[in-house]
């Protein structure tokens, strides 16, 4: 399911139903791993205790002359591990 889909879906099913608050409180609660990520990437958030929706990277360099991007080096994961933004 996508995220707007799943936002929405567990939104309805909560206390008072579908509701401005429901939602929001949906979004900013997710974990999901969206189909055109890189493997080993997932989107979650846990509202204020996780407020990044992804915190992992995967390298690519241009090859000219395969005119395509390829992986260099390993998935690098920061998930869970970054400061809560204090702004």
């Amino acid at each position: 399911m996508d995220g707007t889909a799943d936002i929405l879906t567990r939104a309805a099913k909560a206390e008072g139903g579908l509701t401005q608050a429901a939602i929001i409180n949906a979004a900013r609660s997710q974990n999901f791993k969206p189909a055109l990520t890189v493997e080993g990437i997932k989107f979650i958030l846990d509202g204020a205790e996780d407020a990044y929706l992804f915190e992992s990277l995967q390298l690519q360099r241009y090859s000219a002359p395969d005119k395509l991007f390829k992986f260099e080096g390993e998935l690098t994961s920061f998930e869970g591990e970054t400061e809560p933004y204090e702004g």
